[in-house]
C-alpha cells in the first residue's frame, strides 16, 4: 500500500517501506534527474519553513481509502486542492505541484501527474507529520492509472525523501 511510509526527519527513527520497485532507464531516468532536482529544491525549501515554523499535521487523513482511485475522484480531488484558499499551483512539464503548507489542518505538498507522465492519473502527497515530538515526512499516493507506472514514480520520492532527511539535520 502506497500511504503512511514514514521518514524521520529528527531524530532518526524506524522507518516502514513498501516492497522494492525498479526504476525506469535510458531518457526516461534522465528526465527523472531534472524532475528529482526541481522538486528536491522546491520541497526543501517547503519543508524546511515547515519545520522551523512549526507548521505540521498532526496526522494525514487518508482523502480515500485505498491507494486505487477513479480518475473523476482524481480530477475532483485536483480541482478541490487547486482551488482551496491559500494553495500555490506550479506547473511542471509532466505534473503539477499544489503547496498548502499554508492549511493549518492538513498542511502539505500535493504533486499531480499531468497527461504527458507515464504515471498519469497519479497523485503523490508529502508532509511533515509530529508524533512524539518527532517531526516525519510521511508520503501517501493514489493512482488511477497503470499501478506499475505509479510504483515506478511513488520510488523517485524516495531519494528526495532521503535527501530531506539529510538537509534537515
Amino acid at each position: 500500500m502506497h500511504g503512511g511510509e514514514v521518514k524521520p526527519i529528527l531524530p532518526a527513527a524506524t522507518r516502514q517501506s513498501p516492497a522494492g520497485r525498479t526504476r525506469a532507464s535510458g531518457d526516461a531516468r534522465d528526465r527523472h534527474r531534472l524532475h528529482a532536482h526541481v522538486m528536491r529544491q522546491l520541497a526543501a525549501v517547503v519543508l524546511a519553513l515547515c519545520i522551523t515554523m512549526g507548521v505540521c499535521a498532526q496526522a494525514l487523513t487518508w482523502r480515500y481509502p485505498g491507494d486505487r482511485i477513479t480518475f473523476d475522484q482524481w480530477t475532483a480531488y485536483f480541482d478541490e486542492l487547486a482551488h482551496r484558499k491559500g494553495a500555490i499551483v506550479t506547473e511542471q512539464s509532466q505534473y503539477y505541484i499544489i503547496n498548502l503548507f499554508s492549511d493549518r489542518e492538513q498542511p502539505a505538498l500535493y504533486v499531480f501527474t499531468k497527461p504527458n507522465h507515464p504515471a498519469y492519473p497519479a497523485v503523490v502527497i508529502r508532509a511533515v507529520e509530529t508524533r512524539d515530538g518527532e517531526s516525519h515526512i510521511v508520503r501517501h499516493g493514489h493512482y488511477a492509472g497503470d499501478q506499475a507506472q505509479f510504483d515506478r514514480w511513488w520510488h523517485a520520492f524516495d531519494a528526495l525523501d532521503k535527501q530531506n532527511i539529510e538537509d534537515a539535520r
